[in-house]
């Protein structure tokens, strides 16, 4: 299981609001005019900072979404019928 030494670290910082890079990223940020609709910024910057902090491609944020349930937690994902693939 993928969760040796990330449940540690996730559960120890104190992630706050991230209202400021949201704000700054925002206006860049797909609105979903077209195909299907995009996730929240806020939980595509989480997930995004997992897969720094513990060196996961895109396939592989993909199958940890599956396999620890900690990480769909932080991104925010847990009231969400659709998890993020590798291709969003």
């Amino acid at each position: 299981m993928l969760c040796c030494g990330a449940c540690s670290v996730l559960t120890g910082i104190r992630f706050g609001s991230l209202s400021s890079e949201v704000k700054l990223i925002a206006p860049h940020y797909p609105q979903g005019n077209n195909g299907r609709p995009p996730f929240p910024l806020e939980t595509m910057l989480r997930i995004h900072f997992m897969q720094q902090w513990f060196s996961l491609s895109d396939p592989g944020m993909e199958e940890a979404f599956f396999d620890v349930p900690l990480y769909r937690e932080f991104a925010r994902l847990e009231d969400y019928a659709r998890l993020p693939d590798e291709s969003t």
